[in-house]
């Protein structure tokens, strides 16, 4: 570290080559300083952004385990139970056999249910088959249907302007936008916007719900309803999240990114 010529502190790089007389010996040198403050605080920036990542990925592993054990294990345990309670009743009447059957498969279904979700969270497949824009349309309308409230989606600006990772971090933080509303927002409806600028794409999740003080440090005894990991997603891709709310107004969520993100990673 050195102070710079503003009376600030930086980092600078001191680079020196020697100049030589016909015999060989050095005469003089000439040296380069060059500051790289800027270049130190990006390299940590990315260092800390690599270490929340790590750190969000095992978290989503720990809450995959933990469904996986809670859910399927406790259908996989019913099921086997069901089963084995038939094998000791191999006389069991018709009408009694019938309903044990249709237990055996509602219980099938249930874990059905599980796996495909388990799955989507993992790697949302109508992302692959149908591509960003109705992948999102399908995820607002299922959304909207589990929680029978009314919502609308405008996404044409959506149609081809993205990176595969550009797709994926968008749909990721549009996915955490609506469960942030259906936790914590109370909302009526909700609707899911997107424009295109500039090379610029940009998202807005805006819902009519109770909203929150903006304050940094009130958020953060909220844990800032997600609005970080939606921060560092954006980030990866080169983009960045702003956030309009007021308790009683509302909230409004802006996701924008380059149409053709590199990954800072």
């Amino acid at each position: 570290m050195d102070q710079r010529g503003d009376g600030t502190r930086g980092c600078i790089s001191a680079n020196a080559v020697p100049i030589r007389d016909n015999h060989g010996r050095m005469t003089a040198a000439v040296v380069t300083l060059t500051d790289i403050t800027d270049r130190k605080s990006a390299d940590a920036e990315r260092d800390r952004l690599t270490r929340r990542l790590l750190k969000a990925q095992e978290a989503e592993r720990l809450r995959i385990a933990r469904e996986l054990h809670d859910e399927l294990g406790q259908d996989l345990t019913a099921l086997s139970l069901g089963l084995k309670s038939m094998e000791l009743e191999p006389a069991l009447k018709e009408k009694k056999l019938q309903t044990r059957l249709s237990e055996m498969r509602a219980i099938v279904e249930h874990m059905s249910v599980e796996v495909h979700g388990t799955a989507s969270s993992l790697r949302p497949t109508s992302l692959t088959d149908l591509g960003l824009r109705e992948a999102l349309n399908c995820l607002v309308a299922s959304w909207a249907e589990r929680l029978d409230i009314c919502a609308d989606a405008h996404l044409e600006a959506l149609d081809g302007q993205l990176s595969d990772e550009g797709q994926l971090v968008v749909y990721r933080v549009v996915q955490e936008a609506l469960t942030n509303v259906a936790k914590h927002s109370g909302a009526k409806s909700v609707s899911v916007t997107a424009q295109w600028a500039d090379g610029v794409v940009r998202v807005a999740i805006e819902d009519d719900g109770r909203g929150f003080d903006p304050n940094p440090d009130r958020r953060r005894k909220t844990n800032c309803l997600g609005l970080s990991g939606m921060r560092e997603r954006l980030a990866l891709v080169g983009g960045y999240l702003s956030v309009e709310t007021a308790p009683g107004q509302g909230t409004t969520v802006y996701a924008a990114l380059p149409s053709s993100p590199s990954i800072h990673v």
